[in-house]
């Protein structure tokens, strides 16, 4: 079915009829009922400095060369959800610019999948039959859409590095660590060949949950950002110690204020294979990072967030779709409406102004 919000926003029909097929056989019955307990993400200490002043303020200087930049992104949803059946949605997507120019996109249907939340462990186990990925967590995942949407990207960012020019930057949307969920050997595997092959591999995060002291966020403004713009327009500071090569944190940690007129410094991690001198990588990122729009973050990751993004509007059109492909399969109307039903919504109609 096309779709109003692009391309690549659409759900063949087929694929909503499996849909469909899988929301009945859910609910006929014949489902272990299996504990879901949330997973463990302990993986040790990212080791921080103390504070700022451990951290020197470093200069990054524009050099204006031409930079080859790959950005990678993911979006997913829930579309549904019931007693223990779930319906989600997620996909990842990639962004091309050269010389500050767009040069190509790609970014697939979602994929969606209807499963019971209760053998959780047996969907993912199914999933990954084919993926380089293997899952080694011994409990099921909390929020099975979001490893799902993890895993897309690490594809992505791993078909990406294999077609990539040398010397090219790839940024990816959140940081370096390693998901605990997925043996360890399949990003360090992707971060090490990267290296190799001379491709830069760096995350940023739009907001970051580290902190030095007192709790507050390390990108808060105040916490730094104001006075080292007083002495560099664009600069850096690295806030790890040295690592120990067995740690789940896979990229050294910085502090970055990518322009002047940014409105925060943003938290970037930057591949530890990765030998080429740091301040260069950072020259390429700020070059990308003048957007007036987006002054100070990446604007080919903006780009990729907006590609890959299932929206409120998409997901109301894929609700609709498999709700016709449930129609056509004579599945109970009132069951479909409950599971996409928001009780929230009708609880605040009265803050929806009047035009």
């Amino acid at each position: 079915m096309p779709s109003a919000t692009g391309e690549h926003n659409r759900l063949e029909r087929k694929a909503a009829d499996q849909i469909a097929d899988r929301l009945n056989c859910l609910f006929g019955g014949g489902q272990d009922n299996l504990p879901a307990i949330p997973s463990d993400n302990s993986i040790g200490s990212p080791h921080l400095v103390d504070s700022l002043d451990d951290a020197p303020p470093r200069i990054i200087n524009s050099n204006g060369s031409k930079v080859i930049v790959y950005a990678i992104d993911g979006g997913s949803t829930v579309l549904a959800r019931g007693g223990n059946i779930e319906v989600i949605a997620w996909r990842a997507g990639m962004v091309k610019f050269r010389d500050c120019k767009r040069l190509s996109e790609s970014c697939p249907s979602p994929r969606v999948l209807a499963y019971n939340r209760l053998a959780v462990k047996d969907q993912i186990e199914e999933l990954l039959i084919d993926s380089p990925a293997q899952y080694i967590a011994s409990q099921p995942p909390a929020k099975l859409v979001d490893e799902l949407r993890w895993l897309a990207e690490w594809r992505l960012i791993d078909g990406v590095i294999h077609s990539a020019e040398a010397g090219s930057l790839v940024l990816i949307d959140g940081s370096l660590r390693c998901n605990p969920a997925f043996d360890m050997k399949f990003q360090r595997g992707i971060l090490a060949w990267a290296a190799e092959h001379e491709i830069h591999i760096a995350a940023i995060t739009k907001q970051s949950s580290l902190s030095l002291s007192q709790n507050l966020p390390i990108d808060l403004k105040s916490d730094g950002g104001e006075v080292v713009a007083d002495r560099f327009p664009k600069w850096y500071r690295q806030l790890n110690r040295p690592l120990p090569a067995s740690s789940g944190w896979l990229g050294n940690i910085f502090l970055a204020g990518l322009h002047p007129d940014a409105d925060k410094p943003y938290r970037v991690d930057i591949n530890r294979h990765d030998e080429t001198n740091t301040e260069k990588i950072f020259s390429m990122i700020a070059t990308v990072s003048d957007d007036i729009e987006f002054c100070g973050y990446p604007y080919p990751l903006a780009a990729a967030h907006r590609l890959a993004r299932i929206d409120n509007l998409f997901r109301q059109e894929l609700i609709g779709v498999i709700g016709q492909a449930l129609d056509r399969k004579n599945f109970a109307p009132h069951i479909w409406e409950y599971l996409v039903g928001d009780i929230h919504e009708k609880l605040n109609a009265d803050m929806v102004q009047e035009k």
